[in-house]
């Protein structure tokens, strides 16, 4: 289950990029879609064995990406 604070912070972030003000039950499903879309690419790294990059390795590689929403 995903937090409801999580879902907050989604909302403000899609909010603050897209200028979309959705309902609650449509941040949710854009929530368990990512989620869903994260856990399948870890089990694709994992049955393949190909190293996961960390935030911290692609700061090191180009300062310019990854790191949080500001």
């Amino acid at each position: 289950m995903i937090s409801q604070e999580l879902l907050d912070e989604l909302k403000i972030i899609i909010k603050e990029d897209y200028q979309l003000d959705l309902q609650p039950q449509v941040v949710s499903d854009i929530a368990y879609t990512l989620v869903g879309f994260f856990e399948l690419l870890a089990k694709i790294a994992y049955e393949t064995e190909l190293p996961i990059v960390t935030d911290k390795e692609i700061q090191t590689i180009n300062p310019n990406k990854g790191g949080k929403h500001v």
